[in-house]
């Protein structure tokens, strides 16, 4: 992660759902310097979560995040864009 990313960038902020911090982090992803694989290990930590970074990249370009599925799909590194 670079330097500019601070500790409140990457927080959830007290008025956010969870929601609401997921998009706004997969929409900062380039402005903070973060891969889909950072996004995913940054999201699954701060709300006790275990998907992965396909999951996010599929679900924020999609527009949705089923927080209940309990399918979580991997591409394994292999769809080329979440890489």
């Amino acid at each position: 992660m670079s330097e500019l990313n601070t500790y409140d960038e990457l927080s959830p902020l007290k008025e956010e759902t969870q929601f609401e911090y997921i998009k706004r982090i997969c929409a900062n992803k380039a402005a903070l310097g973060l891969t889909w694989s950072s996004v995913a290990e940054i999201l699954n930590e701060a709300l006790g979560l275990n998907y992965t970074r396909h999951w996010y990249y599929k679900n924020f370009y999609k527009g949705t995040f089923d927080l209940r599925a309990s399918e979580k799909t991997s591409c394994e590194g292999n769809c080329g864009n979440c890489g």
